[in-house]
């Protein structure tokens, strides 16, 4: 037998593989703009108007959710302070 006999040969599929991403980006951005609204484009715990974040109240590592009521705005600096833990800033009074 050759060895060319033996070589595997790389054959180009025809079909594009299926996206990896979830494919509710324009929903995601329309909950995190909803929330941010919510919210008055502020963090929840320190008043930041910049680089906000949207932060699990329940972390999804603990079965929470990406929704609305279980959402809410955070900087980078007050949700990295927060980490994997269950803490609410926000007061009940918003609709």
């Amino acid at each position: 037998m050759k060895v060319a006999e033996l070589t595997p040969t790389f054959v180009p599929s025809r079909h594009k593989r299926a996206s990896r991403g979830r494919g509710n980006g324009r929903k995601r951005r329309a909950l995190r703009e909803k929330i941010l609204k919510r919210d008055n484009n502020e963090c929840l715990r320190c008043g930041a108007k910049e680089n906000l974040t949207i932060d699990r109240i329940k972390p999804g590592a603990q079965g929470g959710k990406y929704e609305f009521e279980n959402c809410q705005t955070l900087c980078e600096f007050c949700n990295n302070r927060k980490g994997d833990k269950c803490i609410s800033y926000r007061t009940e009074d918003w609709t």
